[in-house]
């Protein structure tokens, strides 16, 4: 504002030049040369004053103001303390400014403000510290807010090596925004935010909170190429992180999306990975879009550690599948792993099912293999089976080199084997040599073919080299003209037919074989009895001489018993007989029963026979090279064992060499051979085959080849004395070519020699010669 000037009408008291006013000489009558100006005093004067000793208006001294000052232009304090008890400045004519070297202090005793209500406020201190002090006792000590509801707060260090550092005291730090949000950025250098604790639970809590659709964000943009972008990480060894939707609770959920880099999950050693899902379905899912973008559960390091998935379910508890149609399933071991598989389930079982069209192969490389139903209860079977009205077949295959290179077999004894089909069964084999073999390998397994009224057809030659063949049939057609038996299974073994006498077990003394006239008679004797032996009186027989004979009690105790005898022992002469154990055990349950406890056990007063005719049989006694009818009290074998001979009964009998024991009660003819010596050494022969060195006989004696020698008949005669010599007579006699004729002379005590009487003339080597010997 323009500055008034001196008027130019000067009311009373006008003064041209300077005036001095001094103290008087005497300060008590004209004082000290103050001025005293009861209203106004106005100084015109426009000299700036630049020190405090120039100016329009210097005043040595203080200056006491009663009432209001404006000053126009610059109020300049240079030393000494300027007291202002109630300043106001006004900055509408110019700018406030307080400069200098010296240090500002604002101290009041109340509430104090600085408001700029037209510009910005600046609180610098250029070179030094900016200190903001608040004394109070309370978390707004110091109060920092904009006053506009759309205003901020900006703190801004230097953008070098600049920063900000927030220091509080225990009450912490706390900071609120009203609808607004809260960025915290480092541009161009690392940032953090630390909590130092010295006692449990001072937590570092970053919180989004109040229910609304709001996220609480941890971003990176770091490059990952030296270092990781984003670290969650606890420094002490026992840290732990958790990572949660209200504790577990409520419906929230946990997502984790990352890059093509991937997702890793490292602990340290002995540290746990456990992932729990709590009452909702889960899922580990790798989508693909190249080949070998594989999902790998890897347990690494050679330790006995195990990969388990386990599951509680009541149902399909654990569900291993693919869902595309291509897709398979391979479970796997290394190349050289000397490990296994084991799949162990339940009591629910185990189902393996492929869709339509896809096979199951299992494959076992240079080891042995075993399938195993282990049953604990009946009717627990093992099943292998081919399904649907198809032309399909269930192969069991082998490429072994064994004679058992499929081997079915059963261990229980009691097991058996069963084939059983709607259709034709056919067992085959390649083998020219062995072919196929059924029940070969184990003794006395009985082998059945067919039912009752089945037709058993052989295509081909029937070769049967066991020591017995059963045939229980009523007729029995042969269409073969030669029937062969004993086809040479070992040297001098006999052959023939043999029949199996009706013999039964019983208490009522019936029975083919026991209705014979007995072989054997005798009373038990005391000791040793019991309900499987018996005490014979048959004193001089060998060991088992007595066994598969017949034995029946046809008197005294336990009369009408009728056993089999299994073994004798020939020095107790006890006779073990075939039990009710046995029946079903050793001899495999025959019928008729031949296996049975006694029901009383014998005593001295039981009387009994002995049977051996078992079994009747036509044979062809090899070592004797004829045809015998006999019987036995055993099976026949190889070589048959007979009893004694059989009765024959015929009607017409043509043939070319008869060799008989007796003829009606008599001694039948005998024929044998003798050779003499033709040259003149000869001595006579003795005719070894002769019955008897005593009784009456004819002689025809013939050469066995050469018709030219000598022939005769004679009747010899001699009794049963050591002294006297049998008489000879020569009915007929034809001489040889060579007058040879031919002689008998029986000596005391011996049997018969033939000899020449006189000796084939000219002649040397030998004749053989054929007698027949009649006897009476």
């Amino acid at each position: 504002m323009p500055l008034p000037t001196m008027s130019n009408t000067p009311l009373a008291f006008l003064n041209y030049g300077d005036i001095n006013i001094v103290e008087g000489t005497d300060v008590t009558q004209y004082g000290y040369g103050d001025i005293n100006i009861q209203r106004h005093c106005n100084v015109y004067g426009t000299t700036e004053s630049t020190t405090p000793n120039n100016g329009t208006l210097v005043v040595n001294g203080g200056v006491g103001i009663g009432g209001s000052t404006n000053i126009q232009v610059d109020l300049n304090v240079l030393y000494g303390i300027t007291r202002l008890t109630e300043t106001h400045i006004d900055t509408n004519n110019g700018l406030f400014s307080v400069t200098g070297g010296n240090m500002i202090d604002f101290q009041v005793g109340a509430a104090s403000q600085f408001i700029t209500t037209g510009g910005n406020l600046s609180l610098k201190s250029t070179n030094n510290v900016l200190e903001l002090y608040g004394g109070l006792n309370s978390s707004t000590a110091v109060d920092i807010k904009a006053t506009n509801s759309d205003g901020g707060i900006q703190l801004l260090s230097g953008n070098a090596t600049g920063m900000i550092k927030l220091i509080t005291g225990s009450g912490g730090l706390e900071g609120t925004t009203s609808n607004g949000n809260v960025s915290l950025n480092a541009n161009n250098g690392t940032g953090s935010f630390n909590v130092y604790t010295n006692s449990a639970n001072q937590n570092l809590t970053v919180g989004l909170y109040n229910k609304t659709d709001s996220t609480l964000r941890i971003e990176s943009e770091g490059t990952n190429v030296t270092n990781t972008a984003l670290v969650i990480n606890t420094t002490n060894t026992n840290g732990n992180i958790i990572i949660s939707t209200a504790n577990g609770l409520g419906q929230g959920s946990l997502s984790q999306l990352v890059g093509s880099g991937g997702y890793n999950v490292v602990t340290n050693t002995s540290g746990t990975i456990s992932m729990t899902s709590n009452a909702a379905t889960s899922s580990y899912i790798v989508k693909t879009s190249n080949n070998n973008q594989n999902l790998l559960l890897d347990l690494q390091k050679p330790t006995n550690s195990s990969i388990i998935l386990q599951s509680e379910g009541t149902q399909k508890a654990i569900d291993i599948k693919t869902t595309n149609t291509a897709g398979s399933i391979f479970i796997t071991e290394p190349p050289e792993s000397t490990g296994s598989i084991d799949i162990l389930s339940g009591t629910g079982g185990m189902n393996l099912t492929t869709r339509t069209g896809g096979q199951t192969t299992i494959t076992t490389n240079g080891a042995a293999s075993t399938y195993t139903n282990a049953t604990t209860n009946d009717n627990q079977h093992l099943t292998v089976s081919v399904t649907g009205n198809t032309n399909s077949k269930v192969i069991i295959s082998s490429t072994g080199t064994s004679n058992e290179a499929i081997k079915l077999q059963t261990t229980n004894g009691t097991g058996g084997i069963s084939f059983a089909s709607a259709g034709r069964v056919q067992i085959e084999s390649a083998d020219p040599n062995t072919g196929v073999n059924i029940a070969t390998t184990t003794n006395g397994i009985p082998v059945k073919i067919g039912t009752s009224t089945s037709t058993t057809t052989v295509m081909g030659d029937l070769n049967v080299k066991g020591v017995t063949t059963t045939i229980n049939s009523v007729v029995m057609t042969v269409d073969d003209n030669i029937l062969v038996v004993n086809n040479a299974p070992s040297g001098t073994s006999d052959g023939g037919l043999a029949i199996k006498r009706y013999q039964h077990a019983n208490n009522a003394g019936q029975g083919d074989v026991v209705s014979d006239t007995p072989d054997d008679s005798g009373t038990v004797l005391n000791g040793d009895n019991t309900t499987t032996t018996i005490h014979l009186d048959q004193s001089g027989k060998t060991a088992d001489y007595y066994s598969g004979w017949w034995i029946k009690i046809y008197d005294g105790e336990g009369a009408g018993q009728v056993r089999r005898i299994k073994s004798f022992d020939e020095n107790t002469q006890i006779a073990t007989i075939y039990s009710t154990a046995d029946q079903t055990g050793l001899l495999n349950n025959p019928s008729p029963v031949e296996g049975m406890d006694l029901i009383t056990i014998l005593n001295t007063t039981s009387k009994y026979h002995l049977y051996p005719c078992h079994y009747v049989m036509t044979i062809w006694d090899e070592s004797r090279d004829e045809f015998a009818f006999i019987c036995s009290n055993q099976s026949p074998s190889e070589t048959v064992n007979p009893s004694h001979y059989s009765n024959l009964q015929v009607n017409d009998l043509i043939a070319q060499d008869i060799n008989i024991q007796t003829i009606n009660g008599s001694a039948a003819d005998i024929t044998t051979t003798v050779i003499l010596d033709n040259g003149p050494g000869h001595v006579p022969v003795t005719i070894t085959d002769f019955p008897y060195t005593y009784g009456v006989y004819m002689l025809f004696v013939k050469p066995l080849s050469d018709s030219l020698r000598a022939h005769a008949i004679f009747v010899v005669g001699r009794v049963n004395s050591s002294s006297i010599p049998g008489t000879s007579t020569r009915l007929i006699s034809v001489k040889g070519v060579t007058s040879e004729q031919l002689d008998i002379q029986w000596s005391a005590d011996s049997k018969p020699q033939l000899l020449y009487r006189p000796r084939p003339s000219g002649l040397g080597g030998s004749t053989q010669y054929k007698i027949k010997i009649v006897s009476l």
